[in-house]
């Protein structure tokens, strides 16, 4: 009867780890431009053509009008996004949306780096390993209830 729970209970926790990790790896580009090394300072900044709401957590939604500030634009595989807020703090709602709704009225720089995706730590990453944690610990409350019950 134990072994049943704990091969159960192993099943579950591996194919959960397996799911989440994948989400985890899932990157839209392998590469982006940023104005420094670490993408912490502006490449430019513009107002919003029209509303836009992300499909998930990653994006950033806008409404028409607003100021985006801009910290890094994807290269390579999706060239089309852009990484940026809607308020001069980054912290504040930051996320993916795509260039062709901004229209830039100020440059920050012309100088733009070409780093590795995986270089730069930003909030979309924070918040796609806090999700995952979560489900990380609602998955062993899950499997402790299930075994003993």
């Amino acid at each position: 009867m134990a072994a049943k729970h704990f091969y159960r209970q192993g099943f579950l926790l591996l194919l959960f780890n397996f799911i989440s990790t994948a989400a985890l790896e899932k990157r839209f580009s392998d590469f982006k431009r940023c104005a420094d090394e670490e993408c912490s300072m502006l490449l430019c900044r513009g107002k919003a053509v029209k509303d836009f709401s992300g499909p998930d957590c990653r994006f950033l939604s806008f409404k028409k009008s607003e100021t985006i500030y801009v910290y890094y634009k994807l290269s390579g595989k999706r060239a089309d996004l852009w990484a940026g807020s809607v308020s001069i703090l980054r912290l504040i709602n930051f996320g993916y949306f795509p260039k062709d709704l901004l229209a830039v009225n100020h440059l920050y720089t012309e100088k733009e780096l070409e780093i590795k995706a995986e270089v730069c730590e930003d909030i979309v990453h924070v918040k796609l390993l806090y999700e995952y944690l979560i489900m990380q610990s609602i998955v062993c409350i899950v499997i402790f209830i299930y075994a003993f019950s």
